[in-house]
């Protein structure tokens, strides 16, 4: 009896796992013909602490000078466009995007779980499986899959300018 319940135990992890890991990579996914839970409205994050960390104007008084003379409201919301942002990019921590993470919970998966909810080992072996992403704030020559541009040419850095009506130099 100990046996089957530490079984149990293993395949409920197992299954947490791999539905955690698949929850982030729909996150990542963002095509109209087949919408992600977020943009079905099945899930929202909200990010505990960013309202007072916006109204905290002691925290922003010598960092960049367009958001600290911003209103908290102003502030809130370009955190959480850039918090959406490397989310959706898998530029966060979390277990379920590490390597090492990966490769106990791949193979559990394959000895505790059966097709549609194993990895499949074919096209989700661990050296295919989504990571997270690193952020780079300078431009650099070369594309890399697992770093993501954060400059002012980029999405964001160019959702900043229009906000708060930056001219480019």
């Amino acid at each position: 009896a100990e046996g089957n319940e530490k079984m149990a135990r293993n395949i409920d992890r197992t299954f947490r796992n791999i539905i955690g890991y698949k929850l982030f990579i729909d996150l990542a996914r963002n095509s109209p013909s087949f919408p992600n839970l977020e943009q079905l409205g099945l899930l929202k994050f909200e990010y505990i602490g960013l309202d007072d960390l916006a109204q905290n104007s002691r925290i922003w008084l010598d960092k960049i000078s367009y958001l600290s003379q911003a209103p908290s409201d102003k502030r809130q919301e370009v955190m959480m466009v850039l918090l959406d942002w490397l989310r959706r990019q898998l530029a966060i921590h979390v277990e379920f995007l590490d390597q090492v993470f990966q490769e106990k919970f791949s193979s559990r998966s394959y000895n505790y779980l059966k097709y549609p909810w194993n990895l499949d080992p074919e096209s989700e072996s661990v050296d295919n499986l989504e990571k997270s992403r690193s952020i780079q704030t300078t431009p650099k020559r070369g594309k890399s899959s697992t770093i993501l541009p954060l400059t002012t040419r980029g999405a964001f850095g160019q959702y900043i300018k229009k906000k708060f009506g930056i001219q480019s130099s």
